[in-house]
């Protein structure tokens, strides 16, 4: 009778399939008092793996356990499914495949700019972790070129302008091979020349979160160039692989750059929002004001927030089109969830100033707190449950 009942276990496990889902992102939080209702009885033991902290004793549930939650409580009397939530200390070849599938939130982008991970620079804790998923059996998901893709900005934005999807012009400038004295003079080129500005930005590439974002003023620049030149070597301490050069935008702030979310290619969503320029690139937490179309308000917005014109949403879809066929895919399958950034304006001689693509996100923030029309994490939880089940 034993011996029956063992071989039924080993039949059982040997069909079901193990799925892992990485957390440990600690941002894009919900507060707890606006936790949907499959979400108020999470144990604090799950609870812990990824939050971001609010105040001394005050901590947010990052989406990424929110949605990896949503999966494992829908499917876990599932005798088909075992659904495993993962954190960075799971990132091996070995734990990776006992799994079948692997949903990752935690994924390359936090394993380069989490310092916290000691004896490796950023720069081989991302290689460890992409040649750990190039050799890894199952199915990982975001998929590894289209990772790599998009954290090469310089790539995408050159593609971008090919398809017809306008970009503001850019200066890519390699911070391990680059001559500071030549991209100093490039810039002055471009600032009085073709760009008829006086301030520009710099960003690095394959971070976010505005780290590293800094506003010049090209004549005290000029003037004063150590502290441009200081701060490009500390760019390249950080080994940030290039530096985009940018002119600023004077109406991003005055104009709600729109995140627009599609979910498996559909558009879901989007969330228009405006960061205060002075909390931009301090390290700290971003004053932001949100924005919705008005296709999408709901009733606790309606009397506070800001409208965006459906018209617009409308463009910008349209545009979001192209964007697609650029991106890499696996059997031509759509990005788990993907985020266009649209911002304002171009710096053109249109009455009506264009937007344009400011970025591409693959795992992009929610922003669950101030989202009502779609509940993301459910959402991309209800996606990853139909992924599972192919």
């Amino acid at each position: 009778m034993l011996k029956c009942v063992n071989i039924i276990l080993k039949y059982i496990i040997r069909i079901m399939k193990r799925i892992g889902i990485i957390v440990g992102v600690n941002t894009d939080s919900l507060s707890e008092d606006s936790f949907p209702e499959w979400l108020e009885d999470i144990p604090d033991k799950l609870f812990n793996l990824s939050k971001e902290k609010y105040s001394k004793d005050e901590y947010g549930l990052a989406s990424d356990i929110g949605i990896a939650y949503y999966v494992q409580k829908k499917l876990m009397k599932s005798k088909q499914y075992q659904v495993d939530i993962l954190t960075p200390k799971d990132i091996s070849l070995k734990k990776f495949n006992e799994y079948h599938k692997i949903f990752a939130f935690y994924e390359p982008f936090y394993h380069f700019i989490n310092q916290k991970i000691k004896d490796k620079t950023s720069s081989q804790k991302y290689k460890e972790y992409c040649s750990i998923i190039q050799k890894y059996k199952g199915i990982y998901e975001p998929h590894l070129p289209l990772v790599k893709y998009v954290l090469n900005k310089t790539k995408y934005l050159k593609d971008l302008h090919k398809v017809g999807v306008p970009v503001l012009p850019t200066i890519f400038y390699n911070l391990k091979t680059g001559d500071p004295k030549k991209l100093l003079q490039q810039i002055t080129n471009k600032c009085i020349g073709d760009w008829n500005t006086q301030i520009f930005i710099t960003k690095p590439e394959m971070v976010g979160f505005s780290v590293g974002f800094k506003k010049w003023d090209i004549h005290k620049v000029q003037k004063n160039p150590k502290p441009f030149l200081k701060y490009l070597q500390s760019m390249k301490s950080y080994e940030y692989p290039r530096l985009l050069v940018q002119y600023f935008v004077k109406e991003f702030d005055q104009f709600y750059e729109i995140r627009t979310y599609w979910i498996n290619g559909k558009y879901s969503h989007s969330i228009g929002t405006i960061i205060h320029q002075e909390s931009l690139g301090t390290g700290g937490w971003e004053t932001i004001d949100f924005a919705y179309p008005e296709n999408e308000i709901v009733d606790e917005y309606e009397d506070w927030t800001e409208i965006l014109d459906n018209s617009l949403i409308k463009d910008l879809k349209k545009m979001s089109q192209k964007i697609f066929p650029i991106l890499p895919s696996k059997n031509n399958e759509k990005p788990l969830i993907v985020r266009f950034d649209f911002a304002c304006c171009l710096n053109n001689k249109n009455i009506c100033r264009d937007y344009f693509l400011n970025e591409i996100e693959y795992t992009p923030n929610l922003f669950p707190q101030y989202s009502k029309y779609v509940e993301p994490m459910e959402a991309v939880g209800k996606e990853i449950i139909r992924r599972i089940k192919l």
